[in-house]
């Protein structure tokens, strides 16, 4: 909200006011949320992007969706059925970011290539995984590998790095330099292809644990078409 209303002042338009305030959206306990859309207020709702942080996302989505009604724009969605508060309330729970906190079997796919990112999945880890985690990591020559790697190492038993077939990608050599000082080495191991951290991480994961695969949407791109293949 507070970046829509910086455009807004910087494009000498009126910022979203307190007219649509009472479309809000309140954190309850685990992945519910409340939303309150004009005067009525609704059954608590599961979003459909995990994470506290979509939270404030979704408190956007709605003031936006409000500020269009406002303005005689409507809402539609595919089936076309149920009010405009109804479709709001649809696409809250039915949006989906592929790559973005996404489950499939043992594996948590998540693209955090960004210090903003990776504090967001640790933040999630934290709050709703309680499985041993293995990481496989791979990352962009323009990231700071060193602070990703102190927010998610901490959260992770292992941690295998690797790097995506794509020309802007670190080496494996590359990350582990850039790797915090104080990380035990003894649970980080490395591989320069992806198929094999793959096969890796199925080795040494548990089976009541999972394996995250972030730091790269490239990354996660390349290990959803590997599994795909091996169906």
């Amino acid at each position: 909200m507070v970046i829509l209303r910086k455009w807004c002042k910087d494009l000498g338009l009126d910022p979203l006011n307190d007219e649509y305030a009472p479309w809000r959206v309140l954190p309850l306990d685990g992945e519910k949320v409340k939303v309150d859309l004009s005067l009525l207020v609704h059954e608590p709702i599961t979003l459909g992007l995990k994470g506290r942080h979509q939270v404030e996302n979704a408190q956007t989505a709605v003031q936006i969706a409000k500020a269009l009604l406002y303005h005689g724009v409507f809402l539609d969605l595919q089936d076309g059925e149920g009010t405009n508060e109804i479709r709001v309330l649809a696409g809250l729970q039915n949006a989906r970011h592929p790559g973005r906190l996404e489950y499939a079997g043992q594996y948590l796919f998540d693209g955090a290539h960004n210090l903003g990112g990776a504090t967001a999945l640790a933040a999630y880890i934290r709050e709703f995984e309680t499985r041993p985690i293995t990481l496989v990591f791979g990352a962009m020559n323009d990231k700071n590998v060193t602070e990703i790697f102190a927010t998610l190492a901490p959260i992770a038993e292992r941690i295998i790095v690797t790097e995506p077939s794509n020309s802007r990608s670190l080496s494996y050599q590359e990350i582990l330099a850039q790797m915090p000082a104080d990380m035990s080495k003894e649970r980080t191991f490395a591989t320069d292809n992806v198929k094999s951290a793959i096969d890796m991480g199925n080795e040494v994961t548990p089976d009541d644990g999972i394996i995250l695969v972030t730091g790269s949407l490239y990354l996660v791109g390349e290990v959803k078409s590997i599994l795909q293949s091996q169906i």
